[in-house]
């Protein structure tokens, strides 16, 4: 046993917000050590001097490091696997990892929410269902109904308009099973808010024609709340632009640039014809159909983000997800094209954005 084996053997923090390590914990905290340090655990013969050497070094970065450790270690490995979360990209998200205490039973069955991590479009919340012992969930299971979204999204749709949300078994071993919940693509820089995950039915979902069929395996409802803070958004870029889409037929023009290391989304500004803008003040659907005559200009393969690195992210290595339109004034159409990246990004290393394959670079937006 080395002498960093043998500290890590016996080292204990003493904080009374911290559980003891498990043998998992000091194992990654070791790797951690070891890789910032350029030495390996192997066995040599002791030697005292090097072991109390070896003390010093680890308890200096341990106190560096013990933050970062910490919040690495907990991250929920779900959402981890999920975001391509590694040591390097972890600090860039850091801030915006939350532990919200929230928790709520019925028939049974409890929910946890373990985990959130936002920025102002995007929000992720991990939790746990655990069933009476001696059920077995399936990760195939399903909720039979959902909504995750904040709880006056009703009351101010102006505020939420064009979210998409989702929820998903990621895990399942025994009587319990771990999910995410996602909402994304808003419109609109998020505010403080109370979010509320509302579920019913663990259920199997057995046909899709002539119209969804479920068999319940559990019955219940679980309704969960929690505060959101913008304060707890990772370091985001804004910028406000003028790019046109050089489109022959319309008059198309990228006014707003979000980028944050989960997402990017651009606002896109569209000119009516005359006829349109009557259109649209005479019939609510109108905005759906000329969406849908635009949408070709601003599809997922017209907007993309390069790296400094000279990868490109795009509908191929993103998800995309377009909004309708929503009338500006007497003659505008805005729309929204938002993309959540497979991987942690630092914003820092975004070189450009690409449109209509121009590329343009971000210190020219500036």
């Amino acid at each position: 046993m080395s002498g960093i084996d043998e500290i890590m053997q016996n080292i204990e923090i003493e904080d009374d917000c911290c559980e003891p390590l498990t043998n998992a914990e000091r194992n990654r905290i070791l790797h951690l050590i070891s890789k910032k340090t350029g030495a390996a655990p192997r066995k040599r013969k002791r030697h005292v001097m090097r072991t109390m050497l070896i003390a010093a070094c680890v308890t200096a970065l341990l106190a560096v490091t013990t933050a970062l450790a910490a919040y690495y270690l907990e991250l929920e490995k779900p959402l981890g696997d999920m975001l391509g979360v590694t040591e390097e990209n972890f600090s860039e998200i850091e801030n915006a990892v939350d532990t919200p205490v929230c928790s709520v039973t019925d028939n049974g069955v409890t929910v946890n929410v373990l985990q959130t991590l936002a920025d102002s479009r995007t929000v992720y919340a991990v939790f746990e269902v655990v069933a009476p012992e001696g059920t077995e969930l399936q990760q195939w299971y399903e909720f039979e109904r959902y909504h995750f979204e904040p709880s006056d999204s009703w009351d101010h749709p102006e505020k939420y308009s064009s979210f998409a949300m989702d929820v998903s078994v990621v895990e399942a071993d025994g009587n319990r099973m771990k999910c995410i919940a996602t909402a994304e693509g808003f419109a609109s820089e998020l505010p403080d808010c109370e979010w509320s995950l509302t579920l019913e039915n663990i259920s199997e979902h057995v046909s899709y024609e002539p119209e969804h069929e479920w068999n319940n395996i559990i019955e219940g409802k679980w309704q969960l709340t929690w505060n959101y803070s913008s304060e707890k958004n990772p370091d985001m870029r804004e910028l406000g632009v003028n790019i046109p889409m050089e489109c022959e037929e319309r008059n198309i023009t990228v006014t707003d640039i979000t980028l944050s290391p989960l997402s990017a989304q651009f606002v896109v500004r569209c000119e009516l014809t005359e006829d349109e803008a009557v259109n649209i003040k005479e019939n609510d659907r109108a905005n759906l159909d000329i969406f849908s005559g635009i949408e070709p200009y601003i599809s997922a393969a017209n907007l993309s983000v390069k790296m400094k690195d000279g990868t490109v992210i795009d509908w191929q290595n993103a998800k995309p997800f377009r909004t309708g339109g929503f009338p500006e004034g007497e003659n505008c159409m805005i729309s929204w094209y938002y993309m959540r990246f497979n991987n942690i990004v630092d914003t820092d290393d975004i070189e450009g954005v690409i449109v209509n394959g121009r590329e343009i670079k971000i210190e020219d937006l500036l």
